[in-house]
C-alpha cells in the first residue's frame, strides 16, 4: 500500500491508485471474472483493443451508457453515411468541423480511436 501511495504521489496522472481501488471494488462486488471482463472491455473501448475479443454481453455492457441518437430510415443519406453529422448529433463533437478534424486525425494518424469529448459544448 505504501509503495502504491508513493507511486501515486510521484505520478498521479497515471491514476494507478484509482485503478487499484476500482479493481478491488469490482472484485469484491462482482468477483474476479467481472474484473477481467471489465479490463477487456476497457481495452477495446479506450485503448484500441480487438473488438472480436469481447462477447456480445461485454459489448452490450460496455456500450450501455454510450451516447446515441435515434435516426429514422428516411433521414439516412442514400449516398453514404455522414460520420461527422452522426458524431455531432450524438453529442460527441461540438461542431461538424471538429468532428471532421477528429475523423481526419484518425485516418491520417493510424490510431484506433477518436479524440472526442464525452460532453460536447
Amino acid at each position: 500500500m505504501e509503495a502504491l501511495a508513493g507511486r501515486h504521489a510521484d505520478h498521479s496522472e497515471r491514476r494507478e491508485a484509482h485503478r487499484a481501488l476500482a479493481d478491488e471494488v469490482t472484485t469484491f462486488v462482482h468477483a474476479a471474472a467481472a474484473l477481467e471482463s471489465a479490463r477487456r472491455t476497457t481495452s477495446v473501448l479506450f485503448d484500441g483493443g480487438d473488438l472480436r475479443s469481447l462477447s456480445a454481453g461485454e459489448i452490450e455492457e460496455g456500450l450501455r451508457e454510450a451516447p446515441r441518437a435515434a435516426v429514422r430510415r428516411d433521414e439516412l443519406d442514400p449516398s453514404g453515411f455522414d460520420l461527422a453529422a452522426a458524431l455531432l448529433r450524438c453529442g460527441l463533437a461540438p461542431s461538424r468541423g471538429q468532428a471532421r478534424t477528429a475523423i481526419e486525425s484518425v485516418s491520417s494518424g493510424g490510431r484506433n480511436r477518436l479524440a472526442l469529448s464525452a460532453r460536447a459544448a
